[in-house]
Order: C-alpha cells, then sequence, then structure tokens
C-alpha cells in the first residue's frame, strides 16, 4: 500500500545554523540541506517518515519531524547553553 503524500517546510527561527536529515527505512541518515537563521526549505515526504534536525555547528540533534500526507510546516527553535543546544522545535500543520 502507498504511503500518503505530502511537504513538510523546515523553517529556521533560531539565531543558528541548522542541518536537517531524513531517515531511510534502516534508520540511516541521510543530509537533506543546511538553513542558515530565517532560511526555510520545502521538502517532499511520506506519512510516517522521519526528519532530524541538528544544530549544524556542533552536530547535536536539537528536533525530529514526522511526514504526514499534505502541507506541513516544522519551525526549527532552539538555544545553545553551556551544556549544549536546548530543543524547542515544533510541528504544525
Amino acid at each position: 500500500m502507498p504511503s500518503a503524500q505530502g511537504t513538510i517546510t523546515f523553517v529556521n527561527a533560531s539565531a543558528f545554523g541548522a542541518s536537517v536529515y531524513a531517515l531511510d527505512e534502516n534508520g540511516n541518515e541521510n543530509f537533506v540541506v543546511d538553513l542558515s537563521p530565517s532560511q526555510s526549505s520545502k521538502q517532499d515526504t511520506v506519512a510516517g517518515q522521519v526528519w532530524v534536525v541538528k544544530d549544524k555547528d556542533t552536530g547535536q540533534q536539537v528536533g525530529t519531524a514526522m511526514g504526514k500526507a499534505g502541507d506541513q510546516t516544522y519551525e526549527i527553535k532552539f538555544r545553545r547553553s553551556r551544556g549544549g543546544p536546548e530543543p524547542a522545535g515544533s510541528g504544525g500543520g
């Protein structure tokens, strides 16, 4: 049974660069795009596809998103602290 198609727009609302990766069926991260602050990128997705967002400079994961049918927006928000980035991303529809 084919998966439902959709799009996900990643919007970098943080003050730092972010990197977006799509997970494949084996759980491997595949690099998709780097986003500077205020940049956005629209990607095709399917329902259930997992996306990982990382702090571009540190490589630490700051969020995840899940693909779904239709269009959605994922706002990337994170701050850095002494211990590393503090995730605060949000999904939406």
